[in-house]
């Protein structure tokens, strides 16, 4: 997807981040769960979405 293609260029452009703050996009939702299947459990990424 998009969105998933959009975060692994951003992620591999700079460093991991700890948590990112979204908002209540499903495909960036899901992307981001796709990434954290994908790296190791103590570097996953926390996801926090807002409800505007």
């Amino acid at each position: 997807s998009a969105a998933l293609a959009f975060f692994r260029k951003a992620f591999r452009e700079n460093d991991l981040p700890e948590k990112v703050v979204i908002d209540k996009s499903g495909s960036n939702t899901a992307a981001l769960d796709d990434l954290n299947r994908e790296i190791s459990e103590d570097r996953r990424i926390m996801v926090f979405q807002i409800n505007i």
